[in-house]
């Protein structure tokens, strides 16, 4: 799988991936995006080194994106496939490639994932990627990693 961060040509696909059905269900909002919604904040995130949109492609395939958002101290990890790509085992190959990618020649980075509870495909995931258990809330259960250099 080829790793490299969103360019503008990736807007409409984010997009598209993001408001698919089953997306919409497995985020925390539980709602589609507005197409300028999106464009402004894909426009002004993509001039911001410190919060990036990786995307994972194979053979030209667009497999879907991974999305590291900096807080004060840590990171906000989130995967989401393209619906073409679901079902074949490339999550995890995404999620651990794109944190390869951005956290390299960095130390004790602390990721956070907040996973809604019912999501059961997503927290399999990230465990297996060395995310461990940390709170849950009414809503979500929040699980952490410290990604020492790579």
């Amino acid at each position: 799988m080829k790793i490299d961060y969103a360019n503008q040509s990736d807007i409409w696909d984010i997009l598209s991936w993001r408001n698919d059905e089953v997306s919409i269900l497995n985020s925390l909002s539980g709602a589609p995006i507005a197409p300028d919604e999106h464009e402004f904040w894909f426009s002004n995130l993509l001039s911001l080194e410190e919060m990036p949109i990786i995307i994972g492609s194979i053979e030209n395939n667009k497999v879907g994106f991974a999305r590291y958002d900096k807080r004060d101290n840590f990171y906000v990890s989130s995967i989401c496939l393209n619906p073409a790509m679901r079902g074949k085992g490339l999550s995890k190959t995404l999620l651990s490639l794109s944190e390869n990618f951005f956290f390299q020649n960095k130390s004790d980075i602390l990721c956070i994932a907040q996973i809604l509870k019912s999501n059961l495909q997503s927290i399999k995931l990230f465990e297996a990627c060395g995310y461990k258990f940390r709170e849950k809330s009414d809503l979500y259960s929040t699980y952490e990693k410290v990604i020492d250099s790579v």
